[in-house]
């Protein structure tokens, strides 16, 4: 509805959440050990998902200030991506490489999305929320690929450019 903001302040452990219309802090999402690089609202505005260099991800409740859960990665991996399905019950989260779907319901791993050879830097859930596509900085043709987020499953590469993909975005239909 747009009445509310979320900030981060790099060098500190925080997100705030602001009123739009009066610039008052509501509230203020605290606990990762580590600097906070980005807070996104989910869909409805009735959460806020944060990335911490602590190596985790945090979903909060935007309402109460309450944290949910806490997404971490047991591989001691710089988190370095984290975002929402566009209808809010999955969280993926890249820690340089592997990335992971997790359930926002429960805080569970649903799966580990693996299979590049370097670096993920670029993770997207289509608008359903049924594939995410992975771009990695592979140096191969076969550097974008393409996972069903209902089984963890491989679905397929996109090959066809000569030189390593740079960018994948999926259309408004998904």
């Amino acid at each position: 509805s747009g009445d509310k903001f979320v900030t981060t302040h790099y060098p500190d452990s925080v997100a705030k959440v602001w009123n739009a219309t009066t610039g008052e802090v509501l509230k203020t999402c605290g606990g990762h050990k580590g600097k906070v690089g980005m807070a996104v609202f989910n869909n409805t505005g009735n959460n806020i998902l944060t990335t911490s260099e602590d190596g985790t991800a945090k979903l909060w409740d935007v309402n109460t200030g309450t944290l949910l859960y806490t997404f971490n990665n047991q591989y001691s991996l710089r988190l370095t991506t984290a975002m929402f399905s566009s209808v809010g019950d999955k969280v993926i989260t890249n820690y340089n490489g592997v990335s992971k779907i997790w359930n926002t319901s429960t805080g569970a791993v649903l799966f580990d999305v693996n299979g590049h050879t370097a670096q993920i830097n670029k993770v997207l859930i289509n608008t359903q929320g049924t594939k995410v596509a992975t771009l990695s900085g592979d140096t191969t043709r076969i550097n974008a690929k393409v996972w069903d987020t209902n089984t963890g499953k491989y679905l397929y590469s996109l090959i066809g450019h000569n030189f390593p993909i740079r960018w994948v975005e999926f259309n408004g239909g998904g």
